[in-house]
Formats: C-alpha cells, sequence, structure tokens
C-alpha cells in the first residue's frame, strides 16, 4: 500500500531498476500470494515464487506498452527514462506522439526493446505451473500464455502501440480462445482421470512428460 501510494507523487521512473522496485511490490507479491493459495510444501519453493515475480513483471510490462497513450494523457509514463534518453526520446516527444497516434522509428524501437525485455519475463515464467499443486496448474499456466498473447498483438502490429492491425486481433483472438479451450480440456480430463490424490499425481506427470515433449 506504501508503494501504491506513491502514484499520487510520482510520474516517472529515472531508471529500470526504479520501474522494477514497483513493478515488484504492487505486483511481484500478489504472485507470491497466488503461491501461497496454488502450493503446498515440497511445491512453495523459492523457485516457484522466482516464476511467479517474472509472470506478474512480464505481464504489468506488456499493459504498461498497450496502455502508454492513456497514461501519458494522465501525466505519467511507465517506461524508464534512461531508456528514452537511449533511444533519443524526449519526454514532450512521447506526448506529441500519443496525442497523434502516430508512431515514430525511434518509439518503435524503444516498443520493441521493451517488448523483448517483457517477453524474457515471460521466458523466465514459462514453468510457473509446473511448480504448483497438480491439481491448480490451469491459472498460472493461462497467465502466462494470455500475457505472451497481449505481448503478440503488439509484435505482430509492428510494435505500433496506438493502432492494432485486424490481423494480429484476430489472431491473438483466436489464440486466447484456443488457450481457454485447452485448459478446460486438460482440466475436464483431470477430473475425469484422476480421482484420487494419486491419480492426480500420475495426471501430472503424464502432463510433465508430454510437456518435456
Amino acid at each position: 500500500m506504501d508503494t501504491i501510494a506513491t502514484d499520487l507523487r510520482v510520474t516517472h521512473y529515472p531508471t529500470y531498476t526504479d520501474l522494477r522496485r514497483y513493478v515488484d511490490a504492487v505486483c511481484g507479491h500478489n504472485g507470491l500470494w497466488v503461491n501461497a493459495l496454488l502450493s503446498h510444501p515440497p511445491h512453495g519453493t523459492e523457485h516457484c515464487a522466482v516464476h511467479a515475480i517474472h509472470a506478474s513483471a512480464g505481464l504489468q510490462l506488456t499493459d504498461y506498452l498497450r496502455d502508454l497513450r492513456e497514461d501519458i494523457e494522465d501525466g505519467r509514463c511507465y517506461l524508464p527514462l534512461e531508456d528514452l534518453d537511449a533511444f533519443g526520446i524526449s519526454t514532450d516527444d512521447l506526448a506529441e506522439a500519443a496525442r497523434s497516434g502516430r508512431m515514430t522509428e525511434p518509439l518503435r524501437e524503444l516498443v520493441r526493446f521493451e517488448a523483448e525485455r517483457a517477453r524474457l519475463h515471460f521466458a523466465q515464467a514459462a514453468d510457473w505451473w509446473r511448480s504448483v499443486h497438480p491439481s491448480m496448474r490451469e491459472l498460472p499456466r493461462l497467465y502466462v500464455r494470455l500475457g505472451q498473447h497481449g505481448l503478440e498483438r503488439i509484435t505482430r502490429s509492428g510494435h505500433d502501440i496506438f493502432r492494432a492491425t485486424r490481423t494480429a486481433r484476430a489472431v491473438c483472438a483466436t489464440a486466447s480462445c484456443a488457450e481457454f479451450a485447452a485448459g478446460y480440456a486438460r482440466a475436464a480430463t483431470r477430473r475425469l482421470t484422476a480421482r484420487t490424490p494419486s491419480g492426480v499425481q500420475r495426471a501430472a506427470s503424464r502432463e510433465d512428460k508430454a510437456g518435456a515433449a
């Protein structure tokens, strides 16, 4: 709550370290709370916590890119100022791009850079679902995959955060629906084939082997 209260006075983050400190406080701890619900010894390990924190960071960075125009209009910028400087972009340049809804090449390269940063976080979180209790795997799996689909929409739009193409929207919407359907199918199969704790463990073992393949 102390970190969230900084929204009343902090409108920019000088470095990525500053931004990560904010993100980890307002989102990373949420992932740890989710782990407390999804995990049990020996699954509730530090390894599992790392996955959850990376998932939260990746999703938050993706949201900052997708909401850039709205944030700028509210007088806020979550993209680190050191990154803007690295790509030769001033805060005035960013405000003008948001106002006009037109991408510049430096801004496009900045978005590409931040998207790759988010992608690395999702890659670190990809195995989160393996770390939780076998009966609880669908939530972290879908959380990460849907975040990746949101990031893919930015990529498919040529890193134009102001205009998502129809193709990008359609592809990502289809992928998201397919992800939900697959998750439902896995959960239904688990309920039908794993009626006991030992059955759940056997089903989880088969799922792990299939994932590795």
